[in-house]
């Protein structure tokens, strides 16, 4: 299935991948997009994105489990538990 975000339009896959990426702002970020969808244009990760022409920045797909590094930012809890504090 191809991406229609550039089309004007999201495909499914496409819409989860946002939907995932919006669920990982966090729960405030989440509840507030949810309710006012134009909110998200306030989000510094959104800001960021636009400067940088990087339109794919809130289309999370899966990343690397293997990645020591990207486990840490994503799941600091969960990395330190199963990999032991960042040396």
């Amino acid at each position: 299935m191809t991406s229609a975000r550039s089309g004007g339009g999201c495909s499914d896959d496409s819409f989860i991948d946002f939907r995932a990426g919006v669920t990982s702002l966090g729960r405030e970020w989440y509840e507030r997009v949810a309710a006012a969808p134009d909110s998200l244009a306030e989000h510094p990760v959104v800001a960021e994105a636009v400067q940088a022409h990087r339109d794919e920045a809130l289309f999370c797909e899966d990343f690397d489990f293997d990645d020591a590094e990207e486990m840490r930012r994503r799941l600091p809890h969960l990395a330190r538990l199963c990999l032991g504090p960042n040396t």
